[in-house]
């Protein structure tokens, strides 16, 4: 569908979630403003989780959910709707904007540099060097999109130049 269309459902989505979030974006492809879009991707982090789900059965065919992601069909459209907490909710949002190719070389760059960054939405970690062998992994909980960026050494990239 062209970006017009998915940024009028994406709306329409948001509209009808956002009063039982406590936060809510549109990401994918339409965050990053291409010009045509296979789907609509949101992340959210719930705030009445009852009426949200009430909500999101509202949205049309149920094709699969999970404590974690939400699968509908909304208009015709797949919407893939990511659950995000206060701690997942920055890389959850950087991940789900992508690009898939952009989220390689991402999570290519944490590899470089001994650390893992987790698609999930869980963060970075790193393991502690220690003598004689590798020490134990540490979670990082990255406190915005612009500090993953930052914590892999690379300057941030706005969203419609992730490709």
């Amino acid at each position: 569908m062209e970006l017009q269309q998915a940024r009028e459902l994406s709306s329409e989505i948001v509209e009808t979630l956002a009063p039982h979030c406590k936060q809510i974006m549109v990401c994918g492809s339409i965050r990053r403003e291409r010009l045509i879009c296979r789907d609509i991707d949101i992340v959210l982090i719930p705030g009445n989780q009852g009426a949200l789900l009430m909500a999101l059965e509202g949205l049309g065919g149920k094709m699969k959910g999970g404590p974690k992601l939400v699968q509908r069909r909304y208009k015709g459209v797949q919407v893939d709707i990511y659950i995000a907490d206060e701690k997942t909710w920055p890389t959850l949002v950087l991940i789900r904007t992508g690009s898939k190719e952009h989220n390689i070389k991402l999570c290519a760059r944490a590899r470089g540099m001994d650390m893992r960054l987790h698609a999930d939405g869980s963060g970075v970690e790193y393991q502690e060097a220690r003598e004689g062998g590798d020490g134990p992994w540490h979670r990082l909980v990255p406190t915005s999109e612009a500090d993953i960026f930052r914590i892999l050494g690379l300057p941030y990239v706005e969203p419609r130049k992730r490709n």
